[in-house]
């Protein structure tokens, strides 16, 4: 199968589409809901089996790429009171523009068309509200429909 397309959980929880050039690359595209905007995601992956011997549909991957998107709420951290102050929940348009990377764990199914993946997506936000923000714990379940 080359297509795949899915649920992803998590925060931020979102929709999946990803593309396999070959058995072991793939171009992954995630738009996804956070902070009350969407961000969408490219990201270019590897993969690898994992040699269990009692399976062999478990597979590693791991990937780079960048989001693209907007919010309309400012993120809370450490710096409530400055946020609160200087830029309240006003639901004003912040595009927000970053690097990613993820990891993770694929099950594959071979009698029905169906993977599940267990991922961990760290990011950080080189322009966005606030200014620079990171993220290393975005970590989600997603379900797979895989088609030609």
């Amino acid at each position: 199968f080359k297509h795949e397309i899915g649920l992803r959980s998590g925060y931020p929880f979102g929709l999946s589409y990803k593309y396999f050039s070959t058995d072991e690359s793939a171009m992954e595209f995630i738009l996804s809901y956070r902070q009350r905007g969407l961000q969408l995601t490219a990201l270019f992956e590897t993969y690898k089996p994992i040699d269990f011997s009692y399976s062999d549909n478990f597979y590693y991957y791991t990937g780079m790429g960048a989001h693209l998107g907007y919010t309309t709420k400012s993120k809370e951290n450490m710096f409530d009171n400055y946020i609160v102050k200087y830029y309240p929940y006003d639901n004003k348009f912040r595009p927000v523009l970053g690097m990613d990377a993820i990891f993770g764990i694929e099950y594959r199914l071979y009698s029905v068309p169906l993977n599940f993946s267990l991922d961990v997506k760290p990011y950080f936000e080189i322009f966005g509200q606030p200014f620079f923000d990171l993220s290393l714990w975005d970590v989600s379940l997603t379900i797979k429909y895989k088609f030609n």
